[in-house]
């Protein structure tokens, strides 16, 4: 069974003694007072738009939740933007270059599990056209087709997040989903 954040960090950063929980997302050092916030990891989810009905979704070459579909993108780098990060996640997985459209909204996930370990997620999810490039799966995927939003709606996404900004995607831009 995976353990959250605030099970595993035992010990304070700066001095190495013992953490206490003082609520869902703060630990306080016994010793050195140090405050630990436990904030949600930002990510990108992005939907690549082809014409008017169809999107772009990847299948996991990795685990978490290897070989189920998902939208591409991931985690934000220190120092960049949430469009930055897209950008980089898409060549990096896709070998092809995006222009953000926007940010259509943003989820909380608490279902995200890596190296054992429940992370909190916060995603930022947008919508991109392809500038460039030849669509070719690198990276940490496997897989990639473009799926009308009736097929997309359809899939079981492996991961929360995923299935979130998909919806969210489809009840903002569509009438008859």
């Amino acid at each position: 069974m995976s353990q959250t954040v605030l099970e595993k960090f035992l010990y304070c950063p700066v001095c190495g003694k013992s953490l206490k929980k003082v609520n869902d997302h703060l630990l306080q050092c016994t010793v050195c007072m140090y405050k630990l916030h436990l904030n949600p990891s930002p990510t990108v989810g992005v939907i690549v738009e082809k014409g008017e009905d169809e999107i772009l979704l990847v299948k996991r070459g990795v685990d978490p939740k290897k070989g189920t579909w998902d939208t591409p993108g991931g985690f934000i780098l220190p120092g960049e933007t949430a469009e930055e990060a897209a950008v980089r996640e898409i060549k990096e997985e896709l070998g092809i270059d995006i222009h953000v459209i926007e940010i259509f909204g943003t989820s909380y996930s608490n279902h995200y599990v890596y190296q054992d370990v429940l992370i909190p997620i916060l995603g930022i999810d947008m919508r991109a056209k392809i500038i460039r490039g030849e669509l070719k799966p690198k990276d940490d995927v496997s897989d990639c087709a473009f799926f009308s939003k009736e097929e997309a709606a359809a899939l079981d996404f492996g991961l929360v997040g995923a299935q979130k900004t998909v919806q969210s995607y489809i009840k903002k831009y569509s009438l008859a989903v």
